[in-house]
């Protein structure tokens, strides 16, 4: 599982480039790679310190790299909040003057938070294949904004023909796994996409598959939440 992004408001990915309001480029993680240790996402929770830390990590981190090409160290933050040492999975995205400049993110969780929010956001920053690289001019008008994910669970007991009921009630992130290609719309791509059948079709459409693969008996499905924060 690894980085992901796309051109719609929000979120989307296929693995090995993920397309997503984000992108995700893709490195496979290795489940005991990196450093901090796993937690369920349903019981984990950021206070208001610790986003703004994230928050200001992820623009020190753009901001560091870009002028000095050197990447920030985390150790300080971990000391002061050692929850942020735990193994998450998130997504950065970047914005400028209201616009999608860059997001790449990880759907999977396989290093310490602070490691995922600093590498995502220089990534995004760098290496969002749809746009030119940040360059120093542009630092002061980015913004940016965090979504950090809960860990997937196969989505059981739901048929097919009452998925779209499901997932609008709940709108969840959804991952679809068919024939070795996967896709993920995140939570937030429901504001842009709110009926369940364009969702699902269009997230079949991303990996490459006829737009009703969600029906398919060998599809796969998953479902995560994420905590949604961003700079104003």
């Amino acid at each position: 599982m690894g980085r992901w992004s796309w051109p719609w408001g929000l979120m989307l990915a296929v693995v090995g480039s993920v397309e997503i309001g984000c992108r995700c480029a893709g490195d496979d993680p290795v489940a005991n790679s990196g450093y901090g240790s796993v937690v369920d996402s349903r019981d984990f929770d950021l206070t208001a310190e610790e986003k703004q830390a994230l928050l200001t990590l992820a623009r020190t981190s753009v901001e560091t790299w870009v002028r000095d090409h050197q990447r920030v160290p985390t150790d300080e933050l971990v000391r002061k909040f050692p929850k942020l040492n735990t193994q998450r999975a998130c997504f950065v995205t970047l914005r400028r003057d209201g616009q999608l400049r860059g997001c790449i993110g990880s759907l999977e969780p396989y290093r310490a938070l602070v490691q995922d929010v600093r590498d995502n956001a220089v990534s995004a920053a760098m290496h969002d294949t749809r746009f030119r690289p940040v360059e120093a001019s542009e630092l002061s008008s980015l913004r940016y904004s965090l979504s950090v994910l809960d860990m997937p669970r196969p989505l059981q007991g739901v048929p097919p023909s009452q998925l779209p009921q499901y997932l609008s009630q709940h709108r969840p992130g959804v991952i679809i796994e068919l024939r070795g290609r996967r896709s993920t719309f995140l939570p937030s791509v429901w504001e842009d996409l709110p009926d369940a059948k364009i969702f699902l079709s269009k997230l079949c459409m991303k990996q490459g598959a006829p737009s009703d693969c969600w029906m398919d008996a060998q599809a796969r499905i998953s479902t995560y939440g994420s905590i949604n924060f961003g700079e104003p």
